[in-house]
């Protein structure tokens, strides 16, 4: 081989090692063409072992390559000893400087250099372009989650425009309903009546193709899977068209339904509430009946869930006030582990599932949220909820529905004891 080629051979060969070794990468470039020859690089000092194993060199080799050699070596003893696929070019690396003679390391260090300054310049530019790529990509990211925003808003408007009209389709079966409703006074007579319009209804949505095929139109929905029975989306949507069922119907007949007993049945209310409002003052944190352990007391007077039982009169449906319950206790379950968790870690403590309030912790905070929130016609609320809730309720709804009223019954037995 020519002078050249072993020179370029040893170029090539030394950019593949150098690329190997990321420690020497970015330690030696750095260095090549700094004040001083080229070959004044002090290459053992950037070597990542102390100690090298020794060489059989020529007379002739120059301590700069000699060097070379040795950081070679080292960084080939290494990949061996690991069982790097990096030795083989390493020893390729190695066989290249030996047939360099050694006046012709400053050359390929020069072009070393060289090539070094067109890749920093070629890394450059593909930071450059990186950082663009990840500002446009950014900005998609936006213009994406706008337009679910969008698609999510249309989609629900157009659920909402076809449900409503499904519904309207029976307008004289829902009047039918509403009259019967209205002309008893019994809440289980009236409850029954209400069934019966709530399984007309899923009769009717299971014969109506607008509604079956509704959820085949949802972009994040499988066709074959909405042509299933267990779709996601499909069951949504009946469920969907179950509510707006529920609450025009519910709209239709809310006073005969939340009050049946008329002014019996608010005065009986307006004195509960009146009880609350004097209870008020002697139910604290404190009071012997409600006993709050001290580790729950943080968060205390729970202001986010008392707002959820605020809310009960806004809604008219037994699902909806039933919603606001579920709220309100969930609230305070999240309340009271944050409280607890929040404080043993400022004590320096470890947090474990000890923090997690169980139904015991939960009942007396409920119980204070119950009396200081005050909400009206709770107790017509409860009744109406009772009466009027849905024949398959989920096990959770049953669960936190006791939870509530047996919270209630508790306070009343608290008015009890204080009566004069």
């Amino acid at each position: 081989l020519s002078d050249k080629d072993i020179v370029n051979n040893a170029v090539n060969k030394l950019k593949i090692a150098f690329a190997l070794s990321p420690h020497f990468y970015k330690s030696y470039y750095p260095k090549i063409g700094s004040a001083g020859p080229a070959t004044t690089i002090d290459l053992i000092s950037l070597s990542p072992s102390s100690g090298t194993t020794a060489l059989v060199l020529d007379d002739e080799t120059t301590s700069e390559h000699k060097q070379l050699l040795e950081y070679l070596h080292s960084e080939y003893s290494d990949a061996s000893i690991h069982n790097s696929k990096n030795a083989v070019q390493l020893e390729q690396a190695i066989i290249a400087i030996r047939q360099l003679p050694p006046h012709k390391l400053p050359l390929v260090i020069s072009k070393l250099e060289e090539y070094n300054s067109d890749q920093t310049t070629y890394v450059h530019y593909l930071t450059e372009r990186k950082c663009e790529l990840l500002r446009s990509k950014e900005f998609l990211h936006r213009v994406q989650s706008a337009l679910e925003i969008k698609h999510n808003f249309f989609y629900k408007t157009l659920v909402t425009f076809v449900i409503q009209s499904f519904l309207k389709g029976f307008d004289e079966q829902f009047r039918e309903y509403r009259d019967r409703f209205n002309a008893l006074t019994m809440a289980d007579e009236q409850a029954e009546v209400y069934h019966e319009y709530i399984d007309f209804v899923t009769e009717k949505m299971s014969d109506d193709i607008v509604i079956q095929t509704l959820g085949i139109s949802h972009a994040t929905c499988d066709e074959r899977e909405c042509q299933t029975d267990d779709c996601t989306a499909m069951e949504n949507h009946r469920r969907e068209v179950l509510r707006f069922a529920e609450i025009n119907f519910f709209n239709a007949v809310f006073s005969s339904a939340f009050l049946p007993n008329g002014e019996a049945q608010k005065q009986k209310d307006s004195v509960f509430r009146e009880s609350l409002l004097d209870l008020q003052h002697t139910a604290d944190l404190n009071h012997t009946d409600i006993q709050i352990p001290a580790k729950y007391r943080y968060e205390a007077p729970w202001i986010p869930a008392q707002r959820h039982l605020a809310l009960l009169p806004a809604f008219r449906s037994p699902t909806g006030k039933l919603g606001c319950i579920m709220d309100c206790v969930f609230t305070i379950s999240k309340l009271l582990f944050i409280g607890a968790a929040g404080q043993s870690i400022l004590d320096g403590q470890i947090t474990d599932y000890s923090s997690v309030p169980g139904a015991d912790d939960i009942m007396p905070v409920l119980i204070y949220v119950i009396i200081h929130a005050n909400p009206p016609n709770l107790l017509s609320t409860i009744d109406f909820i009772d009466n009027f809730k849905p024949r398959a309720m989920p096990g959770q709804d049953q669960y936190t529905l006791m939870q509530f009223t047996s919270a209630v019954e508790f306070i009343k037995s608290m008015l009890h004891r204080v009566a004069p």
